[in-house]
C-alpha cells in the first residue's frame, strides 16, 4: 500500500449521467436503437433481429447472475455478454464482434457531454489537481476512454477506474476503497461528484469523502409509465431522451416548471403532429402550408425548424383568420352560414346573440323581421326553428344580412387574395381543433372571386369534431379516436395576442389584420415565453438525432395522461392557462381551484361542475392532499347526478323493448359505450347507432353496428334516442331537426339528460 500524502487532493466524477448521458430515455434504450438499426440484416438470426432488446438485457442478467453464484468477480465483462448471446445464437466470432462493435458505435453515436461537470473538471486539470473518474460499468477502460475521448480531449489522460476492471464496485463502496489503495490518498482530502444517491453520495460518505449528489433529472411519470410498457420502441426511447436531456441543460430560474412542460409533454405531441402535416404535404404535393391563427403560432416555428433539418422544399405561411372574419354569409355561402350558425350554442341562442354573430344591428333586425319584446331571452325549440326558417326562406332577411356583411366580405377576399396563391389547385390549411363549419364557408366564399378558378381546401386537424368533407373543402385529424376533452389540446397552442376581428385596408393598398384587444400580460405572467423555449428546445434536441419522427400513438398515450391519469402539478400547469372557450380569456384561467364550499353549494344546486370552470377535471386534479381527496369525493357525489340520466335511458330502452319497437341510437360516444357495458344492454330491437363520422360506419360499439344517418330510411327505425352526452341540447335540436325533414315517421325521443 502506498505511503498516505497529507497535502495531496484528489477529486474523482462518476461518468454516466454525471460527465456524459446518452439521447435515449433509460440506458437500455441503445439496445432498442440497436434492434432498429439490425431489423434488416439478413445475415443475423430472425429471432436476434426481432427481440434484440430483451436478449441483450437477459443475457447481461445471464452473465451476472452466473457470476455471482460462483463468486468469481463483482462486475462482469462486456465481451462475456456477446460471448453469451454467441452460444446462444450460434454464431460466427466475426458477427459476434460486428455486434461488440455496432454497440459501442450506437453509444458513441448517442453520447452527450454534461457541460457543467466537465468544466469543473477542466478547471480542476487546469489547475493541476489530480482527477479520476470511478465508473460501475462492465465497459473496460480503454473503451470508457474512446467513448469520452470523443466527447473531448480533456479525458485523453485521465485515469479511469470502473468495476470491471478492478472487481470492486461503488454500489457496495469496495471501488473507493481500491481508489484509495492506487491513489495514496487520505479520505478527508477527497472530493467526489456522482449522480447515485446510494453508490455515488452514501456509501462515499461512509468513507469520510466529501461527496456531492449531481441532480440528474429523472424521469417523468408519464415517460417512466410509457418506457415501461415500449422499452423497445426506438422512436419513444428518443422522444423521451430528447425532454430530458432538454431539462439537463435548462438553465432558466423564472417559470421553470413551465419551460419542462413546454419541453417535456407540448414538444414531443407537438413534433409528432408536424411531422405528419409535412409528410401529408409531401405525399398530396402542397408547396406551401398555411398556419392559421392563433392557433397555428407555436406550430409554424416547430414546422420551420424540421422543414430546415429534413432539407424539404415545404414554404409556411402565417394566416391570421378567426371564426369571426372568415365566417361571413356571401350570395353562395348564406345556407351553409345560417346552418351552422344556427347548429352551435344553441343554450346561449338569444336573438341578440344571433345578431352579433350575423354582424347586423340587433334591433334593426328584430324591428323589420322579428319582433321578439326581448332579444336577449334564450329561444325555445320552437322559437329557433321559427327563427332558422325566416332566416332561410325570407329573401329580404338575406339580402340584409347579405349587404351588412359585403364590405367584410370583400377585405377578407382580398386578404385571401393577398396571401394564397390562387393559381394552385389545391391550398394546404393548418389548425389545431374545429368543427369544420368556418373551412366550407371560406371555401364557398373563395370559390366566387372573379374571374372564377375553382379550388379545393384541404384542412389538417391536431384534433377535429368532424372531419365531413364538401366538394371544396377536405379535411383530415391527426387523432380521430373518440376521447374526452379533445378541446385542451387548444390549451397547448396559445399565443400571446388577441384574435382576428376584422381587415383593414391601407394606403399601400395592403390589407393588414386588425386583432382583439388582449390581455397578454396574464399569458407572459403564467410563463409562455419560457413554455415556448422550452418546446423550441426540445426540438432542437430532437432533430440533432432524428428529424423526422410522425407517431400517432405516442400522441394519444401522453394526451390520455393529461386527461385520465394527470398529477396534482402538471393539471395546475395547465389549470392556469388564460383561457376561454367562448369570449375573451381577461384575467380568466382554464383550471381555478374549486374550493369544498363551491362544490358543495353545487350539490345543494345541483349544477354540473362544470359551471364551476372551464376545464372541471383540471380544476379537481389540480389540488393536492386532504383538498384534492376531500374535492374528489365531492365530486364523485356530484359526478353520481347523471346516474338519471342513466337511468331514464335504460327505463325508456326497456319500455321500447317490450313494446317490440324498432330503436336506433344516435351518437357512438363514450357515453354510451360506458352505458352499455355497465347495464349489459343487448336488447334485439336496438338495430343499430347512428353517428356522423364516416370513419366509425361499419364499426361495432358495444355489440351494435354504426351507421350514417343517411341509413336511417333503409333500417326504418320506430324510435330515435339521443345517446351523446356533451352539447346534449344543442346536437339534439339538429337530431329533431335532421328526422323532421328527412324521416318524418321516425319518432324522437325526449333527450334524457336535460
Amino acid at each position: 500500500m502506498k505511503t498516505l500524502i497529507k497535502a495531496k487532493n484528489l477529486y474523482s466524477f462518476d461518468i454516466f449521467d454525471t460527465l456524459i448521458s446518452r439521447r435515449v430515455g433509460i440506458p437500455t434504450g441503445i439496445f432498442a436503437l440497436i434492434q432498429e438499426k439490425i431489423q434488416s440484416d439478413s445475415a443475423l438470426p430472425q429471432k436476434l433481429r426481432d427481440n434484440f432488446y430483451y436478449i441483450r438485457i437477459d443475457a447481461e442478467r445471464f452473465v451476472r447472475d452466473t457470476a455471482n453464484k460462483s463468486g468469481r468477480s463483482i462486475d462482469i465483462l462486456f465481451e462475456e455478454i456477446y460471448y453469451y448471446i454467441r452460444k446462444q445464437f450460434d454464431l460466427s466470432i466475426q458477427t459476434t464482434e460486428y455486434l461488440i462493435k455496432l454497440e459501442i458505435d450506437t453509444e458513441k453515436e448517442n453520447l452527450v457531454p454534461i457541460n457543467e461537470n466537465i468544466d469543473k473538471l477542466k478547471e480542476l486539470v487546469n489547475r493541476g489537481e489530480r482527477v479520476v473518474l470511478i465508473s460501475d460499468m462492465y465497459f473496460s477502460s480503454k473503451t470508457l476512454h474512446e467513448l469520452l475521448s470523443n466527447i473531448d480531449s480533456v479525458f485523453n489522460d485521465i485515469k479511469i477506474y470502473v468495476s470491471s476492471e478492478q472487481q470492486s464496485a461503488k454500489w457496495d463502496g469496495s471501488l473507493y476503497k481500491t481508489v484509495y489503495e492506487a491513489e495514496g490518498i487520505k479520505f478527508k482530502n477527497w472530493e467526489h461528484l456522482g449522480d447515485n444517491v446510494k453508490s455515488d453520495y452514501k456509501n462515499a460518505r461512509k468513507f469520510g469523502i466529501h461527496s456531492k449528489l449531481f441532480n440528474y433529472p429523472k424521469l417523468l411519470h408519464y415517460e417512466k409509465e410509457l418506457l415501461s410498457e415500449y422499452p423497445q420502441n426506438s422512436e419513444y426511447q428518443l422522444l423521451v431522451g430528447a425532454s430530458r436531456l432538454t431539462r439537463l441543460n435548462n438553465k432558466i430560474s423564472k417559470n421553470r416548471d413551465k419551460y419542462e412542460f413546454g419541453a417535456s409533454l407540448a414538444g414531443p405531441m407537438l413534433f409528432n403532429y408536424i411531422n405528419n402535416i409535412i409528410d401529408e404535404a409531401l405525399k398530396r404535393g402542397f408547396k406551401t402550408l398555411h398556419f392559421i391563427a392563433r392557433d397555428g403560432h407555436i406550430p409554424i416555428i416547430i414546422a420551420n425548424a424540421i422543414i430546415k433539418a429534413r432539407k424539404l422544399d415545404i414554404n409556411t405561411k402565417y394566416i391570421y383568420s378567426s371564426r369571426l372574419v372568415w365566417r361571413i354569409p356571401g350570395e353562395k355561402s348564406y345556407d351553409l352560414f345560417v346552418s351552422s350558425i344556427m347548429q352551435e350554442f344553441v343554450q346561449k341562442m338569444t336573438l341578440s346573440f344571433l345578431a352579433k354573430r350575423f354582424n347586423v344591428n340587433c334591433e334593426v333586425l328584430n324591428e323589420r323581421f322579428f319582433h321578439y319584446k326581448n332579444t336577449d331571452k334564450v329561444l325555445t325549440d320552437s322559437e329557433r326553428t321559427e327563427v332558422q326558417s325566416i332566416l332561410v326562406n325570407n329573401p329580404e332577411v338575406k339580402k340584409y344580412i347579405i349587404d351588412c356583411n359585403k364590405d367584410a366580405l370583400d377585405l377578407t377576399l382580398d386578404y385571401i387574395k393577398q396571401e394564397f396563391d390562387l393559381s394552385s389547385d389545391t391550398i394546404a390549411l393548418v389548425d389545431i381543433n374545429g368543427t369544420g363549419r368556418t373551412n366550407d364557408i371560406l371555401a364557398c366564399n373563395i370559390n366566387q372571386i372573379k374571374p372564377c378558378k375553382l379550388h379545393t381546401f384541404f384542412f389538417s386537424f391536431y384534433s377535429a369534431d368532424s372531419v365531413f368533407d364538401t366538394e371544396f373543402s377536405k379535411k383530415s385529424a391527426y387523432l380521430t379516436r373518440t376521447k374526452p376533452y379533445y378541446y385542451y389540446l387548444e390549451l397547448l397552442f396559445r399565443a400571446p395576442y388577441g384574435q382576428t376581428i376584422g381587415y383593414k385596408k391601407e394606403e399601400n393598398g395592403k390589407i393588414k389584420p386588425i386583432l382583439e384587444e388582449c390581455y397578454s400580460d396574464a399569458l407572459y405572467k403564467w410563463g409562455f415565453k419560457e413554455y415556448l423555449q422550452g418546446i423550441s428546445d426540445f426540438t432542437d434536441n430532437i432533430i440533432k438525432v432524428r428529424s423526422h419522427i410522425n407517431n400517432v400513438e405516442f400522441c394519444y398515450y401522453y394526451f390520455d395522461y393529461i386527461t385520465t391519469k394527470i398529477e396534482p402539478d402538471t393539471a395546475a400547469i395547465l389549470g392556469d392557462i388564460p383561457f376561454m372557450k367562448i369570449g375573451k380569456e381577461g384575467n380568466k384561467i382554464a383550471g381555478p381551484q374549486i374550493s369544498a364550499f363551491q362544490m358543495i353549494l353545487s350539490i345543494l344546486k345541483r349544477t354540473d361542475i362544470s359551471t364551476l370552470s372551464e376545464c372541471a377535471h383540471l380544476s379537481l386534479e389540480r389540488r393536492k392532499g386532504f383538498a384534492g381527496s376531500m374535492g374528489k369525493f365531492l365530486a364523485g357525489f356530484l359526478n353520481q347526478l347523471p346516474i338519471i340520466s342513466e337511468l331514464k335511458l335504460y327505463f325508456r330502452l326497456r319500455s321500447l323493448n317490450k313494446q317490440n319497437k324498432k330503436v336506433m341510437l344516435w351518437g357512438a360516444s363514450l357515453f354510451l359505450d360506458e352505458f352499455i357495458k355497465k347495464y349489459k344492454i343487448c336488447y334485439p330491437n336496438i338495430t343499430g347507432i347512428i353517428d356522423k363520422n364516416p370513419k366509425r360506419r361499419g364499426t361495432k360499439w358495444g355489440g351494435y353496428t354504426v351507421f350514417g344517418p343517411d341509413d336511417i330510411k333503409y333500417n326504418k327505425p320506430d324510435y330515435i334516442l339521443l345517446t351523446i352526452k356533451n352539447k346534449n341540447q344543442e346536437i339534439f335540436n339538429d337530431v329533431k331537426n335532421y328526422i323532421r325533414d328527412n324521416c318524418p315517421d321516425t319518432e324522437i325521443g325526449p333527450n334524457v339528460f336535460r
